[in-house]
This record gives C-alpha cells, structure tokens and sequence, in this order.
C-alpha cells in the first residue's frame, strides 16, 4: 500500500479549492483540502486494485462523494456523531472512511467532490 497525502503533485484540483489555514495533527500530513462548491473535484490516477480514502472527523455535517472511473459517486460522511456543534475544527483522527477494492490492477481514476 502506498499513502498518498492530499497536497501530493498527483492530485489534480479543479478551482474552487482551498488548504485549511493551521497545521491539526488528526490531519494525516497535518493539513486537509476543502470547498463548499458543488462543482469543485479532485482527481487522483493510480495503477492498483484498491484505493481508499482516509479523513479526520468534524463535529458538524462535513461529507464528500467518491468514485472510481465515473462510476456513480458515494457519499462519505465525515461528521463525528458522538460530538456536535455548529462549528469548530476536526476532532477525530484521520482514518480510513471510505474505499473500492476488487478492481484490475491497471490505471484507474478517483475523483472526489
């Protein structure tokens, strides 16, 4: 497995993305992408039979879509149910929250939005 982190030159970003402004150390690599648009998506191409999406946890409704050669997009929930507000920063660690596995080990292409 090889772990890829989000400012990683392979990622490719429409507009409409931001990184957050402080280093958080629940972030994997200390810092995490975001954008209120609809529109906005990030694609990332790997040779292998899975990929999988790891995210920190906020104490509000904070979600994304997933998927994998424009197959129908999932939606991942990275809402902490067990604390809410209606604001502040991540407040579970990075962990794996969403991932495809079974494919052909050739290229494929995730997108998130």
């Amino acid at each position: 497995n090889v772990t890829v982190d989000d400012s990683d030159g392979s990622i490719s970003y429409s507009t409409g993305w931001s990184v957050s402004s402080g280093s958080n150390s629940l972030d994997y690599g200390g810092f995490h992408h975001l954008s209120d648009s609809k529109t906005a998506t990030a694609n990332f191409t790997f040779t292998g039979i899975a990929v999988y999406i790891m995210a920190p946890l906020w104490p509000y409704a904070v979600g994304a879509q997933a998927g994998v050669d424009g197959s129908s997009p999932v939606s991942i929930d990275m809402q902490d149910h067990t604390h809410t507000s209606d604001g502040g920063s991540e407040d579970v660690a990075s962990a794996v929250l969403w991932g495809m596995d079974g494919l052909s080990n050739s290229s494929h292409t995730l997108q998130i939005s």
